[in-house]
């Protein structure tokens, strides 16, 4: 459900404030950890935006992620200042691991 709400308001802020035309989002199960990383090719983030966050919004659940389940979070400008990275590795149990 972690995984979900980071990528739904990261497309919803992309398309709703970032007038963007591409959002490519990457998901990977590692070792030790659900990795996440969604990029997009809008607006850039404005330097004010984690000011202006909402109760609701990516960097109230970007905390709340890292304070639940000591998640490690980016959110960014994109490169060359263009759209907008947000990435999360959220720790699992380790693959191999024996029941």
């Amino acid at each position: 459900m972690a995984v979900y709400r980071v990528i739904t308001e990261s497309m919803n802020n992309a398309v709703f404030h970032g007038a963007t035309k591409e959002v490519v989002v990457k998901a990977q199960r590692r070792p030790r950890s659900i990795w996440v990383q969604i990029i997009n090719d809008g607006n850039p983030l404005d330097d004010s935006a984690e000011v202006k966050k909402s109760r609701r919004g990516i960097f109230s659940i970007l905390k709340e992620l890292e304070e639940r389940f000591r998640a490690e979070t980016k959110i960014k400008k994109g490169y060359d200042d263009i759209g907008t990275l947000v990435e999360v590795s959220i720790p699992v149990i380790p693959l191999n691991h024996e029941v």
